[in-house]
Formats: structure tokens, sequence, C-alpha cells
């Protein structure tokens, strides 16, 4: 799916980052889709633990939710709202109100919804599919960057010595 959106720029999303299928780290904020997989701020401040853990040999996943205001409930109320609404809209429309428009064709794609389906008869199973989907896109983290492209980097100084009025170690 990065292929398909690369350079695409997401505010505030939410990312689970799991470990060997365990729930490690939460995160929220900006993400970019890149041809090579995920990049920006939220992934950043994840990259340190999941370097730490890829090296150990352990299975990566990261899941975007992209409506992390709503929980389940609230999201089918809310689509149910919208579907109602714009009854008479195909779905490649209505979505723009709910993910940026690069994304719809992929949603619909993955959620085997048609885009020229009307709103008003979208199924609940459809539905269903919608609101997982907006809540749980998966991407398995094979891989990161080399250090000559390293934006965050492990490592320091030992803070005990460091004098705090001169700054000297």
């Amino acid at each position: 799916m990065a292929n398909r959106l690369n350079g695409l720029h997401l505010r505030n999303v939410g990312v689970r980052l799991f470990v060997d299928n365990k729930k490690k780290q939460d995160g929220f904020g900006e993400l970019l889709l890149m041809k090579y997989g995920l990049s920006g701020p939220v992934t950043l401040s994840l990259s340190s633990m999941i370097v730490d853990v890829l090296q150990a040999g352990k299975k990566v996943t990261l899941v975007l939710d992209l409506q992390p205001a709503l929980d389940t409930q609230k999201l089918d109320t809310r689509l149910l709202r919208d579907f109602t609404k714009r009854r008479n809209e195909q779905m490649s429309s209505v979505l723009r109100g709910l993910i940026p428009k690069e994304m719809v064709p992929v949603c619909l794609d993955e959620t085997d919804i048609s885009p020229d389906r009307l709103a008003g008869e979208v199924r609940a199973v459809e539905r269903k599919r919608l609101r997982h989907w907006l809540k749980n896109i998966s991407f398995e983290v094979t891989g990161y960057r080399g250090f000559k492209e390293a934006i965050v980097t492990a490592g320091g100084v030992d803070l005990r010595q460091v004098n705090p009025r001169t700054m000297e170690s």
C-alpha cells in the first residue's frame, strides 16, 4: 500500500506498535507514506524500539488508526449518518469526507466495496469491513533505512559525566 500512496502525508494518525503480535507502544501524530515504507514524526519516535527488536529477529507490525478520535461505536455511528445523509452519492465521493482522496481507491479495493456503489446501498458487513480498515491498517516492518539516512540515532554521553554548570564532559 505504501507504494500506491507514495508521498501521502497523514495528520492526526494513531499508530500501534506490535512486537511478536503483542502491543508494545502507541504513537500519535504525522505520518508519511513513502515508496520504501513509512516515515514521519510518529514513526521516528518509535524507531529506536523498532530497530532494536528487528535486530533481535522479532516480528514488528505497525497498525494505523485513521480515526483515532472515534472508538468503533462512534465511527460506526458516523458512517451510518454519512451513508444515510449522502445515500445517493457514490462511495468514492462519500469516503473523501473521511480519508484523503488519494486513499479512497486503496480503501475501496482493500474493503472490496465498489467505487460506484451508492452509500445508501452499503450493507452492514461492508460497513464493518470499512470500519475495521479505517482503524487497523497493518504494515509489517521488515527493515529500516541505513545510518547515512538516519535522522534519529541511539547513544550519547552519560549525563553523570557532564558538569551542568559548564556542560564540560
